[in-house]
């Protein structure tokens, strides 16, 4: 059986051509230079900056700064160009800079985004690190696994400290608890004079009883001026003491409480 090969038409080229310079009269050749860029493919914007007749000291000098930049980085910086946010948070996890992305979702209030994918990309660090541990040398696995601080803990603490300077210290606990930052989260929850979590918080972290006493202390005397009903609370469940207790219902107005106390 023969094969016959279809022989490729000279005027492929120029026909692309063509249809490219169409394409920069119809669009004009920045928005065109910059949707090439947005495909992440430099070579592609290179055909448009010659075909759209920029100064080539400009694109080329500009296409050969990206194309030295490491892939993620690269691809960060072409989605700031273009406003892409979200994906120049992502790309900008991916290539370690983690203060770049936090500094983007903080001017962008991407921060929910910028941990979710911290999250994920520590995962998918750990998920290699475990399979490379199946087929290699522990020592190997080991190197290859995430540091401790990892990336979620640092956008984790970043978000939280923005959420902080908001006056939003329960949400700032949230964040921290989810990447398991205990002693920050508990740190915020007092600041938000949080009193329930806390103090549950303290006990699950296995805080001494004087130190459980001195928190709950310091969140009773701060509530009693603005909240004394939740600080009659404090006194009587984890300072047990009574006639404070007693006199903070009082203070709020509620009687029931303040004799079924006494």
């Amino acid at each position: 059986t023969t094969t016959t090969t279809t022989p490729k038409s000279k005027s492929t080229s120029i026909d692309s051509a063509a249809a490219l310079k169409h394409l920069i009269a119809l669009t004009g050749g920045d928005a065109l230079y910059a949707a090439a860029l947005g495909t992440y493919d430099l070579s592609i914007a290179y055909l448009v900056g010659q075909h759209a007749s920029m100064d080539p000291g400009e694109y080329v000098a500009d296409l050969r700064a990206l194309q030295d930049a490491p892939p993620d980085l690269r691809n960060a910086e072409i989605d700031r160009r273009l406003g892409r946010h979200e994906s120049c948070v992502t790309h900008l996890l991916k290539g370690g800079d983690v203060e770049g992305a936090c500094e983007v979702a903080a001017k962008r209030r991407l921060f929910p985004h910028a941990l979710a994918t911290a999250k994920t990309l520590a995962l998918d660090a750990a998920t290699s690190a475990a399979e490379l541990k199946k087929t290699s040398a522990t020592a190997d696995a080991d190197a290859a696994a995430p540091s401790s601080d990892d990336v979620a803990t640092l956008v984790a603490k970043a978000y939280a400290s923005q959420l902080s300077d908001e006056r939003k210290h329960e949400d700032a606990a949230v964040a921290l608890l989810s990447v398991g930052d205990h002693e920050g989260a508990l740190r915020a929850y007092r600041d938000a004079l949080c009193w329930r979590p806390a103090l549950a918080l303290a006990g699950r972290m296995g805080l001494s009883k004087n130190a459980r006493r001195d928190i709950a202390e310091e969140l009773c005397e701060a509530l009693s001026s603005f909240d004394p009903s939740a600080a009659s609370r404090v006194a009587s469940e984890h300072l047990g003491d009574v006639d404070r207790a007693v006199d903070l219902c009082c203070a709020a107005r509620e009687w029931r409480g303040a004799t079924r106390l006494a």
